[in-house]
């Protein structure tokens, strides 16, 4: 038996061997080996928390992903995406030159040829925190007639947390709202958003409020008339002429119901009791105001200029000559005999007494029932309306005779 088995045991041996390499001939030929490279894998990082929670934040430099290059069966190679290999880095074990390698999850039956690159390079630095000021940032305009105020803004003061090198870029925290066409109070909250010194976005920071809230203030606004009323009376011999405002009208800000309550601004605030002489003065218009009810423009005050003026007297001469005989009958001949002028005098306001002149006094006397002889007559005068005479009468002494009558038969 042993016999038979061991008869042609070379030739049974080559056969074996040849059947085999046949086989594995048939097999490769139908599903052979074949090597691909896979661009592009993302690497986790895991693990991050033994960096941070010491107060250092990571700066990848290197190793954001990876390529690899494996083998295997094509039927199982041209089936490989990123998707299928797993590539990752522990943070737990990065070395002292701050690199940590990547390693990789294959599917079963595919071999790793290469891998680049072969770690992640990671920079450390400090985690520092600062604060900063939320800044208000007004988007478009509220509706005709309405004006945004100040908002209030919770939290006002954000603390921003990141690494050094970003902290240090950041210039502002800044609040976006759009209060494009609103009429009334408006509340929103917005996510803050952070700025570098040259206006962009920066990422990467962690802020101790996602959210802050922001209230905007609405009032509507109104132009109301300024209406003057002075209080007092001048110093004696002064007189009061008026008052020119450096504006006539101002405007305010208030709540719906009370802003159209207010039909104008009384300024009654201003004493002229013994003032002499035109001044200017100045008047706070926000004291004036009723509450709940605030000035809408940039400027608080006006200018009030007050016009006081003297009271002043005047002397006018005149002669005989310029006293009208009013009265008379036609055969009456009428003769003042006073050589000497006849002063009257007025008093008035200064610039108006100052033009006037001689011509608009006109005085006169009457001989109206007078019979002929000398007589004692009063002087009247018919003098401009807006002044005073304040001199004592003046008498003159008349004499009246009857008027000749030339004889015709004389005459020719």
């Amino acid at each position: 038996m042993i016999k038979k088995l061991t008869n042609n045991l070379g030739w049974k041996i080559l056969s074996l061997l040849l059947a085999f390499l046949l086989w594995l001939t048939v097999i490769n030929t139908e599903d052979p080996q074949v090597s691909t490279t896979i661009r592009g894998i993302p690497v986790e990082k895991l693990n991050e928390s033994a960096i941070t929670s010491q107060k250092r934040a990571i700066q990848y430099v290197a190793g954001d992903t990876v390529d690899v290059k494996v083998k295997g069966k094509r039927s199982l190679v041209y089936k490989l995406t990123a998707n299928n290999i797993r590539a990752y880095a522990d943070m737990k074990n990065l070395s002292i030159t701050d690199a940590a390698d990547i390693q990789l999850d294959l599917p079963n039956e595919i071999e790793l040829i290469s891998k680049s690159p072969s770690s992640v390079l990671v920079k450390l630095e400090k985690i520092i925190r600062k604060q900063l000021e939320v800044q208000y940032e007004k988007q478009g305009k509220t509706k005709s007639g309405f004006v945004d105020l100040n908002p209030t803004i919770t939290p006002s003061v954000i603390e921003l947390e990141a690494a050094e090198s970003t902290i240090y870029k950041v210039e502002k925290v800044v609040v976006p709202v759009n209060i494009d066409g609103i009429s009334g109070d408006f509340t929103i909250s917005v996510a803050p958003q952070v700025f570098d010194y040259s206006g962009a976005l920066v990422s990467g920071i962690t802020t101790s409020a996602n959210q802050i809230q922001v209230k905007v203030p609405v009032e509507k606004t109104r132009t109301i008339p300024l209406n003057f009323q002075v209080k007092g009376k001048p110093g004696e011999e002064y007189v009061y002429l008026g008052a020119t405002l450096s504006s006539n009208e101002i405007q305010v800000r208030g709540k719906q119901n009370l802003i159209d309550k207010l039909q104008e601004l009384v300024i009654d605030n201003v004493d002229i009791s013994e003032m002499n002489t035109k001044q200017t003065v100045t008047v706070n218009l926000a004291k004036l105001l009723p509450d709940g009810i605030s000035l809408n423009q940039d400027h608080s005050t006006i200018e009030v200029e007050i016009d006081i003026e003297p009271i002043i007297s005047r002397e006018f001469e005149f002669t005989a000559e310029d006293i009208e005989i009013k009265d008379k009958t036609d055969n009456q001949q009428v003769l003042i005999l006073n050589e000497e002028p006849i002063v009257v005098t007025y008093k008035g306001i200064e610039s108006v007494i100052k033009e006037v002149t001689k011509e608009q006094i006109k005085p006169f006397l009457s001989v109206s029932d007078r019979k002929n002889g000398t007589h004692s007559i009063t002087v009247e005068w018919d003098g401009p309306e807006n002044l005073e005479r304040v001199s004592p009468e003046v008498q003159v002494t008349v004499e009246i005779s009857a008027l000749e009558v030339a004889d015709a038969s004389t005459v020719n």
